[in-house]
């Protein structure tokens, strides 16, 4: 009784092609490190989403730490929306993809301070 999709998501730190990004980290074990910082940033992103929505702001997500496997054994983090509601609109998922680009943008300049 499914009622909306399901949406597995990774999002990336400023500068980073993710037309290509995800190839080379499924695929290219000289990738590994990179891909193993990305889903650090990934879990990062999720905390800052996921303390917002605790304090009632924002939109509740969740997590995985294994969406897929790349070829040399590494697991891929990503973030999950589910849409529970069937009466979900064009503004309810225009919010999701805010609050997350926000966190992405808070996470990535507290990076720039350390």
């Amino acid at each position: 009784e499914n009622v909306g999709p399901v949406t597995l998501f990774r999002v990336y730190p400023p500068g980073i092609d993710t037309f290509t990004v995800k190839q080379r980290e499924r695929h290219n074990p000289e990738h590994r490190q990179q891909l193993l910082e990305h889903n650090a940033f990934n879990r990062r992103v999720f905390n800052r989403i996921h303390d917002d929505a605790m304090a009632g702001h924002g939109v509740a997500l969740s997590m995985t730490d294994c969406y897929r496997t790349t070829d040399y054994g590494e697991p891929i983090s990503a973030l999950k929306s589910y849409v529970l509601s069937p009466f979900a609109d064009e503004a309810q998922m225009t919010a999701i993809v805010a609050h997350v680009l926000q966190a992405l943008e808070a996470v990535h300049a507290e990076g720039e301070k350390s």
